[in-house]
């Protein structure tokens, strides 16, 4: 028979995974608001991305130069930022979104200056802990 109890091991491997999480949004904050850099962590708010992102998954993006299509990108439109990916590109670098659940068009277009980045890599889940904090 098994116990359904956690280990002194697990413990300190939970502990550690959610300081270096903390540690990472500590960073993230620290270059957004005081070396006026670009986010490079942020957290899916919604679920317009499903089944390739989540509510909760933390994506971690990169600056880039040019954005294809297909390529994931977080933007700001509207005073509101938002993941969706490419689905068209036009003369002098203005995109056209949609989310993966439904693949309707945004009704807006998006210029270079407004992308944040291109989403490289995606943490399953552990931005729930940043919504609980966020009162999400």
């Amino acid at each position: 028979m098994t116990s359904k109890f956690i280990t002194k091991d697990e413990k300190q491997i939970l502990l550690y995974i959610i300081i270096i999480i903390t540690g990472l949004f500590v960073i993230n904050n620290i270059t957004e608001n005081y070396l006026n850099t670009d986010k490079f962590l942020v957290t899916v708010l919604s679920e317009s991305m499903k089944p390739t992102l989540y509510r909760g998954d933390i994506v971690i993006i990169k600056n880039e130069i040019n954005y294809n299509e297909k390529d994931i990108i977080v933007f700001n439109t509207n005073n509101n930022i938002y993941i969706h990916r490419i689905i068209a590109t036009k003369e002098q670098k203005i995109y056209r979104t949609a989310g993966d659940k439904t693949k309707i068009p945004d009704q807006w277009t998006i210029k270079n200056e407004n992308i944040l980045g291109k989403v490289i890599f995606k943490i399953p889940k552990l931005g729930h802990i940043n919504l609980w904090l966020a009162g999400k």
